[in-house]
């Protein structure tokens, strides 16, 4: 008798646990903002062979601040269905970016993206330091006349395209809002590259992509209704960690997504320089680059993800915060949990699998925005 007790209490706290686990694994919706009114931008790559070949030269800058690896990363597709479930699901820890796709979980921090571009050991600036920064001198290092100004076109050339890459890859922001403008943090920033003085670029990314999502969050949206906050940028930095860290792998495994919608954005080469009015005639044209839809090898397989390995007042810290801030549960997944299993348990891990291939989310090719478009059109000419 005292042993069939013992294993009954044993059987209901395990379950108790198993349904504790699964509490802890529902994607809480921090973003209210409907998928199909956020708009994921891709960061803009750069071609500096073509630009090379126009007398831009910035290969020896680039090379200098080993950035090599992050233009490179920039080469790659944008998957935006599943950028926009990691925004929506997205939240801030003081160091951390948390946020659950389809069930997996991720962590996005300064040291993950120091290991995605290869600068674990770089440091540099960030920022202008307010009272110590001479900024007559730096006026005179940027502009034409040497005055102050915060319009790119009153900026020397080569001073000018550099600006076009900060703002396209680093201070990401959609090209069509305020693409004229730099602040003075930005404007030193543009001065250290210029001068090869060290930057510290993982920093930057990360703390602009933090603010970014802190900014999309309900509670500041209702501070500032008139705001939109609806555009998510590193559309190709959010993407590439999601590919490195195996996620898009598990989730093709598990049949939970089935080539995946992709974008890729624009280019900077000679026909931009054309366009800025840098230079009057195209001399040698840009080559299609062969890496943009290529999926490269996997640098962070190893990297330790959020709740894989993570502390258990860690998670609770997670789900408290949740908790004060009233997010609801978003229902549409709900992810396997890596249990150590024994053999009485397989039976529940094998149906765990078949619920799991049956809640399939087959993404479609084309939006459905697009659809509609094409629907209506058809229509007009008939």
């Amino acid at each position: 008798m005292a042993s069939s007790s013992k294993t009954q209490i044993g059987s209901s706290s395990q379950q108790h646990f198993q349904d504790q686990q699964q509490k802890l694994l529902v994607a809480q919706k921090t973003c209210s903002i409907p998928l199909n009114e956020l708009e994921v931008i891709c960061e803009m790559m750069v071609d500096f062979d073509n630009l090379e070949a126009h007398d831009i030269h910035l290969k020896e800058a680039m090379t200098f601040h080993g950035w090599q690896a992050f233009f490179y990363g920039l080469c790659g597709p944008v998957y935006p269905d599943l950028v926009k479930e990691f925004w929506v699901h997205a939240t801030l820890m003081p160091k951390a970016n948390l946020s659950i796709v389809h069930g997996e979980r991720i962590s996005i921090t300064e040291n993950l993206l120091r290991k995605l571009f290869g600068l674990e050991t770089v440091e540099g600036v960030s920022g202008a330091v307010p009272g110590r920064t001479e900024w007559e001198v730096i006026y005179e290092e940027i502009y034409k006349d040497g005055k102050e100004s915060t319009e790119i076109k009153e900026m020397k050339p080569s001073y000018r395209i550099l600006a076009k890459i900060l703002l396209g890859c680093v201070y990401h922001r959609k090209a069509t809002v305020s693409s004229n403008y730099v602040s003075k943090n930005q404007l030193y920033i543009l001065y250290c590259i210029g001068k090869k003085e060290k930057v510290d670029l993982p920093f930057i990314i990360f703390n602009y992509m933090w603010h970014h999502v802190k900014d999309s969050r309900d509670e500041s949206r209702k501070k500032n209704p008139k705001y939109k906050r609806n555009i998510i940028p590193f559309g190709r930095i959010i993407t590439d960690l999601l590919v490195q860290t195996k996620i898009v792998e598990d989730l093709e495994k598990a049949g939970i997504i089935k080539d995946p919608y992709t974008i890729i954005g624009s280019t900077m080469n000679a026909r931009t320089l054309k366009k800025m009015g840098l230079i009057e005639s195209i001399g040698t044209s840009p080559q299609v680059n062969t890496e943009v839809r290529s999926r490269r090898g996997l640098a962070l397989a190893d990297f330790e993800l959020f709740f894989r390995n993570e502390l258990p007042e860690v998670i609770v810290q997670y789900i408290a915060m949740h908790k004060e801030v009233g997010s609801d549960c978003d229902p549409i997944w709900i992810s396997k949990q890596k249990l150590a299993t024994t053999a009485t348990q397989v039976p529940e891990v094998v149906q765990e699998k078949e619920r799991r291939t049956e809640r399939k989310l087959d993404l479609p090719t084309i939006s459905e925005e697009k659809k509609e478009v094409k629907k209506a059109e058809e229509k007009k000419e008939e």
